[in-house]
């Protein structure tokens, strides 16, 4: 008897096996160049163009590894996937694969297990959400990796990540070059968690570059990257990562607005030549959140918000009013059923400028603001 059992088990368990390698085997799409040929490379499953793809794949792909191949791609209309998952969209080659936009983007909706490598999206902005006209927007979902990703001249902000849970890396990427052209744009990069977030999140940004966003005068919130975390369960880690030359009206090179429990490590990273009206370098604000009647539970009170700041460099910052380098601002209200910690150690601050108070950081609590 016990004989018969372990056989039919077993073969239970090959069947079962052999149905998930058959529903669940990666398809090899790849995608050739304007002035590509259509013949499929030996790897290939299937050969289309950026726009065939985009067009026949929005909801009916995934399990699938699509390669584009070297060269440029013009992507004529927003590129929209939509409830996929388990995604590889890969360069051919680290330097020779562009996807040059022509007012369009790409929008990744509750996208799962996405993984982007090797693309340089040049020109790229598609509107997402929030009045938002991001390169790559990735609204929910789960787990996103960008590696080698390079975003440049964008229509007015590299990548808008909200509500994307799990593990989150950026490693080895670039975003540059982009200004805001709408008074009701965010503009920069754009990280946004709201409450109805309550997975846990992690985060990390290594290797990285964001450079060259700028201010125009008319919009809002814009730096070089802004977390808006409103969330309970965020954790972000951005290390050995340089943030430069970026013009913000709430922070130059970065902005974090802690709205809830969250943390923020910073460590080896580099922030230069930044301006904004304060926090030239970086911007903290530990906001008055309209949701404090909601965290009344002992563990929510406890629960601190934490920015730790660890070697890391400040140099040639700028702010017209306060903290060329950091300010950091606590409304009154905020520490009422929340607590918040900050640790810089062994930063350098050199050459930065305020034309108010504090040319490396600036901290203004309580009633004094």
């Amino acid at each position: 008897m016990t004989t018969y059992r372990i056989e039919i088990i077993l073969v239970l368990v090959f069947l079962l096996v052999g149905c998930f390698l058959t529903c669940h085997s990666l398809e090899e799409v790849c995608i050739v160049p304007d002035n590509g040929n259509l013949k499929s490379p030996s790897f290939c499953n299937t050969t289309t163009t950026i726009n065939s793809f985009c067009q026949e794949a929005r909801s009916n792909i995934s399990y699938a590894v699509v390669t584009v191949l070297s060269g440029t791609h013009t992507l004529n209309g927003t590129c929209k996937l939509n409830q996929v998952n388990n995604i590889t969209l890969r360069g051919q080659s680290v330097s020779k694969v562009l996807i040059q936009c022509k007012d369009s983007g790409f929008l990744f909706w509750n996208v799962s297990m996405l993984r982007i490598s090797n693309i340089e999206f040049i020109g790229c902005g598609a509107y997402a959400q929030d009045h938002c006209n991001f390169a790559l927007s990735f609204i929910y979902g789960s787990d996103l990796t960008l590696n080698n990703v390079r975003v440049s001249n964008s229509k007015s902000g590299g990548m808008y990540i909200k509500n994307v849970v799990g593990k989150i890396t950026v490693s080895n990427c670039k975003f540059v070059n982009a200004t805001a052209d709408d008074p009701d744009n965010f503009g920069g990069n754009r990280v946004l968690y709201t409450p109805s977030v309550t997975t846990y999140t992690y985060l990390t940004i290594t290797n990285s570059i964001i450079s060259g966003f700028g201010y125009d005068g008319i919009a809002q919130h814009l730096s070089g990257l802004v977390f808006h975390l409103e969330s309970l369960k965020i954790i972000i880690n951005i290390d050995n990562t340089t943030f430069m030359q970026s013009r913000g009206n709430l922070g130059g090179n970065m902005a974090i607005l802690f709205y809830s429990f969250a943390s923020v490590t910073i460590s080896n990273t580099i922030f230069n030549g930044g301006h904004a009206p304060n926090g030239g370098g970086l911007y903290v604000a530990f906001e008055k959140s309209i949701r404090d009647d909601k965290y009344e539970s002992v563990s929510y009170k406890h629960s601190p918000e934490v920015l730790r700041i660890i070697n890391s460099t400040f140099t040639k910052n700028t702010a017209e009013h306060y903290g060329g380098g950091i300010y950091i601002i606590w409304w009154q209200s905020t520490f009422l059923n929340r607590t918040a910690y900050v640790d810089i150690t062994s930063t350098i601050f050199s050459g930065n400028c305020a034309h108010g108070i504090g040319f490396a950081q600036q901290c203004c609590p309580l009633q004094c603001c």
